[in-house]
């Protein structure tokens, strides 16, 4: 699942590099508009003079401009969907605890039955080139999201105290694969840990939390 996750993140950044590079100059024919110009307030001066009074011409004129716009649009919005899409997709999730814990498996599995709400986890998604990103919270900073149509996460950091970040930056934050909200595939928790059943009892404990 990781493989195929981080290959399509990265296949829809290679359409949006190409889309801009490759396909947008093939299919601009007009050098004397610039090829990032946006098309607000550009058309007054770039319609020809012989398309003027002439509606069907200039509307003409306007989807020639539009098409640039259009292919580098074509690139952007399958990028943007499946970063929002996979960004809460867990890879790996990583427990820290103390020395007495890593003696034995015994040991680990009493120190996960009485956790300390301070017990540092690191959750470790995928960012847009397919690298990994890590994030470091605490048991008691996540909570379980309960099941809705279209919800992608089932675990949610919750933030203490008021946020630094402004408005605007906190809504644009949410279209570039946020980092508050996770994804970790139920029964799937100890699929790869040496020391199967903690995911489970870690997960007990951040139930409790709201």
């Amino acid at each position: 699942m990781t493989v195929f996750v981080a290959y399509v993140k990265m296949t829809t950044l290679l359409v949006f590099i190409a889309s801009c590079l490759v396909v947008a100059p093939a299919v601009h024919h007009d050098p004397d508009v610039p090829s990032w110009v946006a098309p607000a307030g550009q058309y007054s001066e770039s319609v020809p003079r012989r398309v003027e009074g002439d509606i069907v011409a200039f509307l003409l004129h306007v989807a020639e401009k539009l098409r640039l716009r259009s292919v580098i649009a074509g690139g952007v919005v399958p990028m943007v969907v499946v970063s929002a899409i996979t960004a809460p997709y867990v890879n790996a999730v990583h427990l820290r605890v103390p020395r007495f814990a890593r003696l034995s498996t015994a040991a680990l599995h009493r120190f996960s039955l009485q956790l300390p709400p301070e017990t540092r986890l690191d959750l470790t998604t995928l960012r847009m080139t397919g690298l990994p990103k890590t994030v470091g919270t605490r048991v008691s900073d996540l909570r379980v999201l309960p099941k809705r149509l279209f919800r992608l996460a089932n675990l949610e950091r919750i933030r203490r105290g008021p946020s630094r970040e402004s408005p605007l930056w906190a809504s644009l934050s949410q279209l570039v694969e946020p980092r508050n909200k996770f994804y970790v595939a139920e029964g799937k928790g100890g699929g790869r840990s040496k020391a199967s059943g903690i995911w489970e009892k870690v997960l007990k404990h951040i139930e409790k939390n709201r």
